[in-house]
């Protein structure tokens, strides 16, 4: 029914303009966006929704005094007005001139509030905004749904994720955000294009957080400096725990009594952590292992211990190792890419701590996993070495 819909479609830009709420709620504390853009989107509503979503960046502004400005009319800048509807074809708000008595519209970035000591603040992405039980339409459209108008999820899901950068981390009542229901053994029950879109998110997320970490971690302990003259304009690292940088030896020499405790810490990471032995982690107690990829597909199910260096490797040969696990209270997965070195480290036992520190410090992935490297000697006993792996980003199984 092309014509209803674009009937729709006109209605909502006549109610935008003539100043309707795109933010208001419904008894369940629902938004047009959960019903525009959840499990039963449809091409029109998604395009109510965007009209919506452009509407409420700057709905906050509706009915306040502002004044204009950055106008290429020099003579209009300054000018004092009331501000009204969004008109979703031009993104511009209407704006009653007061001393002139007529109505211009005019672009959200060149109005500006009259009294700036107002405490008036936007509203958050529309896609953003929890009803009453903390859900938002992303939460819908992961669930698996059987409904025959459900046709459109992945491209619902993309109009979210890609179009309008709506959060995966937002927890429901229960403490559920959307990545939570696509993680683990969440992937198989969700949607599994939608699944694809958020985990592609995570992905893009991560590499961005990771990436301003790097920037800020390039900096002087000390002085936050980037460089020094003196040195070329590189940093030098700590010689003992090769983790902290200084700008020079002046700077180190001033940091060296905050730096003492923690480079013992730093330098006892920095040299490998000992899981322990074979017979810690009871071997043969039948605890059957079952793993899987972070980005979705294959898994596998194993019985026996595999406490063990991977097959083709040699004794203290370092290789590459995936933890996965971010719970104090539930074990960790570490398994080599070949899967012949795979097991459990649990709470109790040595190491544990050291591997999750570094799991949650790990923004690439959200704290859900990391990569590192590791080695068995001749006695069959495994280190971790959780300040080396490379390039993490490299890693992708």
């Amino acid at each position: 029914m092309p014509g209803a819909q674009q009937h729709f479609e006109t209605v909502a830009k006549l109610l935008l303009k003539n100043g309707a709420s795109p933010v208001v709620k419904d008894v369940t504390g629902k938004t047009v966006a959960h019903y525009g853009a959840g499990g039963m989107a449809t091409k029109m509503t998604l395009a109510v929704t965007d009209m919506c979503i452009r509407a409420a960046k700057s709905h906050h502004l509706f009915g306040k005094d502002v004044k204009l400005q950055g106008l290429k009319t020099e003579e209009m800048n300054e000018k004092i007005g009331i501000v009204g509807g969004f008109d979703p074809d031009s993104n511009r708000r209407d704006v009653y001139l007061t001393e002139d008595n007529k109505e211009v519209w005019i672009k959200f970035e060149n109005i500006l509030l009259h009294d700036q000591t107002s405490k008036c603040q936007p509203y958050p992405l529309l896609t953003d905004i929890q009803d009453r039980l903390g859900s938002v339409s992303l939460h819908e459209l992961v669930m698996p749904s059987e409904s025959p108008i459900a046709t459109i999820l992945d491209e619902t899901a993309e109009f979210l994720l890609k179009k309008h950068n709506t959060s995966i981390y937002t927890e429901d009542c229960d403490g559920c955000s959307p990545l939570q229901m696509v993680s683990g053994l969440g992937q198989y029950f969700s949607e599994r294009a939608v699944s694809k879109l958020v985990m592609e998110a995570a992905t893009k997320k991560g590499r961005e957080t990771r990436k301003a970490r790097k920037q800020e971690g390039l900096s002087c302990a000390n002085c936050n400096d980037c460089f020094d003259e003196s040195n070329g304009g590189k940093l030098l690292v700590c010689s003992r725990c090769k983790v902290v940088r200084y700008c020079g030896r002046d700077c180190q020499v001033q940091h060296w009594k905050e730096h003492k405790k923690e480079c013992v810490v730093l330098s006892s990471i920095s040299g490998g952590v000992t899981l322990g032995s074979p017979s810690e982690f009871e071997i043969g107690d039948g605890l059957s292992m079952f793993t899987q990829s972070f980005r979705g597909g294959g898994s596998n199910f194993r019985s026996d211990s595999g406490y063990k260096k991977p097959r083709g490797k040699k004794r203290n040969e370092k290789f590459v190792i995936k933890c996965q696990g971010n719970e104090d209270s539930s074990p960790i997965l570490i398994y080599d890419q070949t899967r012949t070195s795979q097991f459990y480290l649990r709470p109790e036992q040595k190491g544990f701590k050291e591997i999750l520190k570094a799991i949650r410090n790990e923004p690439a992935w959200q704290g859900r996993k990391t990569f590192m490297k590791a080695s068995f000697d001749e006695n069959g006993i495994c280190t971790v070495y959780p300040e080396k792996a490379g390039v993490k980003s490299h890693y992708t199984w």
